[in-house]
Formats: structure tokens, C-alpha cells, sequence
């Protein structure tokens, strides 16, 4: 017979919608590793989460997060913190470029995707690593200060390298990927693998289309991550 898992979960808070297949893919990677590194079998055994699902113009294909959108996050986050729930996830690099402006108190934490991220990066030794994410993070920099602070160097695609990462974000948004798109994302990687002692699938999208393909120890998927740092922080003894 199954024995209860002996812990319990922190309600888990998730702003979705940024995009809606990314946030569906976060779901689906929560679920999966609840099952294979907490033993989840049992509906009761896996965390109760509330999915609040936008559907905001405010996100530009590029990534770029209008004033809209941050109010719209803000007043979600708002309610969740009316609810008592104490943790939320976004699912969404580009918002990560406003952080400051996001709504927190001292019950309710927002995960920093980026400060995970450069925690986990800076964790192998690693002093430099290449970035794959949205045309607006990476014109914006905002990522940059949380990898110098750690003493990793940020690089990113030319712009010809880019131009396909942006290609591809925008097919996965439309469910229009194909081999030949994963193909040429996994050659980019490959690229900037030869240059970088570590390389980060930053954008959640990207996350969505690379789920299947081989990936090597140096190359980081911002999804799975928080995912992990989600779990973690709403893990209860």
C-alpha cells in the first residue's frame, strides 16, 4: 500500500498566460516532478495551485511588457495575497525586466526568476554564459546585473542568431514549430556552447521546444529551474 508522502505544500500561486503554452508546459513540469522527486502518486499528495490565466495585450511579440500589463500582474498578485497564498511563480522571462515594479509584502513572495538563474549558472563555476531569450530582454540588459554580481559574463546571439531565436518563440506561440525550428535552435546552442562555459534557455517558449532534445550539463532550461525553486520554496515538513 501507498504510504502518504510526510510533508505538505505551500498553496502555489501561478501568474499564467505569458504565454499560455508556456505556462501549460510549467504546469505539466510541476506535476512531473512532484511525482519524480517527492514520490507524488495521489491527488492529495501534489500541491494546491491557483492559475490565474491572462489574456493581455500588454506583451509584445519581442517582449516587451507596456505599463498595462504590470498593472494587470500587480492586481493578480494582489489577490493572491487576499487569498493568504504566500508563493508565486511567473512562467515569463520578459516580465522579469520590470521585478521592482511587481507588487510583494512580507507575506507574499514572487520568485526572481533571474536571481535563480544566475545562482544556478554561477553554482558550476561557470564566468560566462549565453543567453537565449526575447528581443527585448536581451536589448534591455536586465538580466546583466544579476550574472556580473555572481562574476558571470552575459552573452547573446548575433543578430542573425537572434533573428532565429525570435522566429522561433513566435512558432511555438502559434504551435507551429517543426523539427527544422528545434534543428536550428539546437545548432545555435551548439554555436554558443564553443564560446561559453554555460548557455541559458532563457525564454519560457523556447523551454516548450527544446522539452525533447538532448541537452548537456551546461546548458540551463529557465522552466525546469523554477519549477524546482517552486517546489522547493513550497515544500513544508
Amino acid at each position: 500500500m501507498h504510504n502518504k508522502i510526510s510533508h505538505r505544500w505551500k498553496e502555489i500561486g501561478v501568474v499564467g498566460g505569458l504565454g499560455p503554452r508556456a505556462s501549460a508546459y510549467f504546469y505539466e513540469t510541476i506535476i512531473n516532478l512532484c511525482s519524480d522527486q517527492y514520490d507524488a502518486i495521489l491527488d492529495h499528495e501534489y500541491p494546491r495551485i491557483t492559475l490565474h490565466s491572462l489574456a493581455s495585450d500588454g506583451l509584445s511579440e519581442m517582449g516587451k511588457a507596456e505599463e498595462n500589463l504590470i498593472q494587470e500582474i500587480n492586481e493578480v498578485l494582489m489577490k493572491f495575497a487576499m487569498q493568504g497564498l504566500e508563493l508565486v511563480a511567473i512562467p515569463c522571462n520578459s516580465i522579469f525586466a520590470h521585478f521592482d515594479n511587481l507588487f510583494t509584502n512580507d507575506k507574499l513572495k514572487v520568485i526572481n526568476l533571474p536571481k535563480i538563474l544566475a545562482d544556478r549558472v554561477a553554482g558550476i563555476g561557470a564566468k560566462n554564459v549565453g543567453i537565449l531569450c526575447s528581443q527585448e530582454l536581451r536589448d534591455s540588459g536586465a538580466y546583466d546585473p544579476y550574472f556580473n554580481k555572481k562574476g558571470v559574463t552575459p552573452h547573446y546571439p548575433d543578430s542573425s542568431r537572434q533573428a532565429i531565436v525570435n522566429k522561433s518563440i513566435m512558432d511555438v506561440m502559434g504551435n507551429k514549430h517543426s523539427d527544422e525550428t528545434v534543428q536550428n535552435l539546437m545548432q545555435i546552442i551548439s554555436d554558443i556552447s564553443v564560446q561559453n562555459e554555460s548557455v541559458l534557455i532563457a525564454c519560457t517558449e523556447l523551454s516548450v521546444l527544446l522539452s525533447s532534445s538532448p541537452l548537456s550539463n551546461k546548458v540551463f532550461d529557465s522552466t525546469l529551474i523554477l519549477c524546482e525553486e517552486t517546489l522547493d520554496c513550497a515544500f513544508e515538513l
